[in-house]
């Protein structure tokens, strides 16, 4: 009867952390643009790691209150550390939050069943750990340590089997061509120092499951201690694949991405230059307004391949039908709007629009012998304007790296070890109160 209550409790303790994470979620949600996200990062990462301890507690019966400071210390030194470096950097502005969300709210809307599997994936995980936790809990004495040993681990393994599905959006965000540069980085720094806290579960995992291997020694001075070099890579390999390759590739596809829209933007600027320095008299006006179409056709064109310009859309003018539950993504995309190239883009081709449409009012109403010195005023500015690109292009293509994945990178290096060292103490502190294996 004591077992299947504190099962119960397990159940509770698992269905209220899923609720206070959703409701946490749909809390930044609405919140998005109005308010720092600092308190909500600390409850996000109060509730991960209260849920962690509360199920093997109610699974086993283990506690250890030097455990738990030590969870709660890495992630608070996680949180201080992404303040410090966005506050040096300033890549968190204003519009940092609003442009994350827009950006996962629009990915979440072109790739549905991506998200759906994600979700999916996440619930399968979930059932799968209730039923070995059941077994588990009703298999072995209380309080013995195999039951100990197996809670640790099977929790361990829910936590940890959860973070590439929760990543998901992340990593899809921050290989996104259209993400700005300074948002691209603010979540680079947001994810490399949340390493600290998901690092420090992967090594008490990979300690609990006897994976650390032989440690090797090293020296720094009068200094000396070991380390495993096995789940150090694991470490760097993990940091490597979920955060480090994602941001390089999103670094070089937003680059292209912004150097076509340059040359896209150029090409036009080019293209109406030499329509006005020709001596074309009478055929001014036909080719200006070819260039006018095509200029518009484009911007449609942009505006159609843009889920969250067309979800403005539906909310400006068809209010009555438009779906609350989308507002909280088109406020957002409101707010960072002109951080998105696209946006930035079709804003260019509505002003390069109208200025054609000046061009070909002014023409149409000059007299016949003053049209290509008119003409030729006009072309003036456009080819000032193609040189001006041109410098814009050639800083573009050669700007230097971001030396954020250098720091990243020699970070994670340092740290990893580090990390590995205090998964094995913690795994130590466990194996020494119930009596279990130190592998």
């Amino acid at each position: 009867m004591h077992k299947l209550l504190l099962f119960l409790m397990f159940l509770c303790a698992i269905g209220l952390w899923v609720w206070g994470g959703n409701a946490l979620n749909k809390r930044i949600s609405r919140d998005i643009g109005k308010d720092s996200l600092f308190w909500k990062t600390e409850t996000a990462t109060l509730l991960s790691n209260a849920g962690f301890f509360a199920f093997i507690y109610l699974l086993c019966g283990m506690w250890n209150l030097g455990l738990v400071i030590l969870f709660v210390v890495a992630g608070q030194l996680s949180i201080i550390m992404a303040l410090v470096l966005n506050s040096l950097l300033g890549s968190q502005g204003e519009k940092f939050t609003s442009r994350v969300f827009a950006g996962g709210g629009e990915l979440g809307m072109k790739y549905p069943k991506f998200s759906r599997f994600a979700l999916a994936m996440l619930v399968v995980l979930l059932i799968a750990y209730l039923i070995a936790a059941g077994i588990i809990h009703f298999r072995y004495p209380w309080g013995s340590p195999v039951l100990v040993a197996a809670s640790v681990k099977y929790t361990l393994l829910f936590f940890i089997g959860s973070y590439p599905f929760l990543f998901t959006e992340v990593i899809a965000t921050i290989t996104s061509e259209n993400l700005d540069e300074d948002t691209r980085q603010g979540i680079f720094i947001s994810q490399m120092t949340a390493v600290i806290p998901t690092a420090l579960f992967a090594a008490l995992a990979l300690w609990a499951f006897g994976a650390g291997g032989v440690d090797l020694p090293a020296s720094l001075g009068n200094l000396s201690h070991s380390f495993s070099l096995r789940i150090t890579l694991i470490l760097i390999a993990y940091f490597g694949g979920l955060i480090l390759l994602p941001y390089f590739i999103g670094t070089q596809r937003g680059k292209r991405k912004r150097l076509a829209l340059l040359h896209e933007r150029q090409e036009y600027v080019r293209t109406l230059a030499d329509i006005l320095e020709s001596p074309a008299g009478s055929r001014y006006v036909p080719k200006l307004t070819e260039l006018h179409d095509q200029v518009a056709a484009e911007r449609e064109t942009v505006k159609q391949n843009h889920q969250l310009m067309l979800l403005d859309d539906w909310k400006t003018n068809k209010p009555a039908d438009f779906p609350e539950q989308a507002a909280p993504l088109v406020e957002a995309f409101r707010h960072s709007r002109d951080l998105d190239p696209r946006s930035k883009f079709f804003d260019y081709l509505t002003k390069f629009e109208n200025e054609l449409q000046e061009i070909i009012d002014d023409l149409k109403v000059r007299p016949p012998e003053t049209v290509e010195d008119a003409a030729a005023k006009w072309s003036k500015t456009y080819e000032t304007r193609h040189a001006q690109l041109g410098e814009e292009i050639k800083g573009a293509t050669s700007a230097a790296p971001l030396v954020t994945v250098a720091v990243g990178t020699v970070a994670t290096a340092i740290v990893s070890p580090i990390l590995a060292g205090v998964g094995k103490a913690a795994w130590s502190w466990i194996s020494a109160a119930y009596g279990l294996k130190v592998q």
